[in-house]
């Protein structure tokens, strides 16, 4: 249980909550299990205290640093954390629904498994943070920093995460259904088993990113580049494609290529993606790379350069 005099302490303002923590430096003060619903705590230094079990339903905390903060069954919902400090923090078992998050800075937080379905919040940062098996469906998460974030079995459906960085994040099986993606820069990004089924990618960087059995099925792939993206076994059925660049990658293995929708001459592919391609390309990749025919492997002079060949004779 809290200890009555460090409530004390805290209903006394900032001033005094400041002056009394350092002069006390080992101390880790105890607010378990107090009722501080609704409290104005902005800007308050509340990083290392023991909040376990606390009622901070509605609580003023804009700007508070819960750093390493012990947080255990503690209720935040609805409290006004906007711009607040949690990282580290462990949230497993907080209630965070209906809080404000906005420019909120979890990262390397843990969020595994936690309801932040239907929240609004812009700008978060959670790099590096645990967010596996999370509820974020509905979420509207634009311009989120989710910099190598775990993400894997995430319920991400209807979420919106338009100009977040998503670079080197770990989607592994997370459900992406009718997502907005727009402007999303997933370089790095693992999304292998992830289902993105009607989602919107418009304009979204997929370099290097690791696509195994993802299903891209009737999604907007409008923009979107796929640099030395592994597609092996993907599912393209029914996407829509204006202006995607495939780049050193690898087609021969994806399904669902002969229904794609695309404009005319609206496809880059460059050399290296029709090498690598086994069998008969698509022709609805062909007629939007402006490309007719039955296109055949190129000989070695047309597509090495002269030390290359002597390279390949050589081998």
């Amino acid at each position: 249980m809290a200890e009555q005099k460090h409530i004390d302490l805290l209903k006394q303002g900032r001033k005094v909550w400041h002056s009394w923590l350092h002069r006390n430096l080992d101390l880790i003060p105890d607010l378990s299990k107090a009722d501080l619903a609704g409290a104005k705590l902005s800007q308050m230094d509340l990083s290392r205290v023991d909040l376990r079990g606390a009622n901070l339903q509605g609580a003023h905390l804009r700007g508070a640093q819960l750093s390493y903060a012990f947080l255990d069954g503690a209720n935040l919902a609805g409290a006004d954390l906007r711009s607040a400090f949690l990282r580290e923090a462990d949230l497993r078992q907080v209630i965070l629904r209906g809080a404000h998050l906005n420019f909120a800075c979890l990262a390397q937080a843990n969020l595994s498994g936690i309801d932040l379905s239907d929240t609004e919040a812009r700008g978060l940062d959670l790099r590096k943070a645990n967010l596996a098996g999370a509820n974020l469906s509905r979420a509207k998460l634009d311009q989120a920093n989710l910099l190598e974030a775990n993400l894997s079995e995430a319920n991400l459906q209807g979420a919106r995460l338009s100009s977040s960085c998503l670079n080197s994040a770990d989607l592994k099986k997370a459900n992406l259904c009718e997502a907005e993606l727009s402007k999303v820069d997933m370089w790095f990004a693992r999304l292998d088993g992830a289902d993105v089924r009607k989602a919107n990618l418009a304009d979204v960087n997929l370099t290097r990113a690791s696509l195994s059995g993802t299903l891209f099925q009737e999604s907007n792939l409008s923009m979107v580049m796929f640099i030395s993206a592994q597609l092996d076994r993907a599912d393209l059925s029914k996407a829509k494609f204006w202006k995607v660049i495939f780049g050193h990658t690898d087609l021969s293995q994806v399904t669902g290529l002969s229904t794609i929708y695309v404009s005319p001459e609206s496809i880059v592919i460059d050399l290296p993606t029709l090498m690598l391609f086994q069998g008969t390309f698509p022709e609805p990749l062909l007629k939007g790379a402006g490309l007719t025919g039955d296109l055949k492997p190129l000989p070695l002079e047309l597509w090495l350069g002269e030390d290359e060949q002597k390279q390949e004779q050589a081998t």
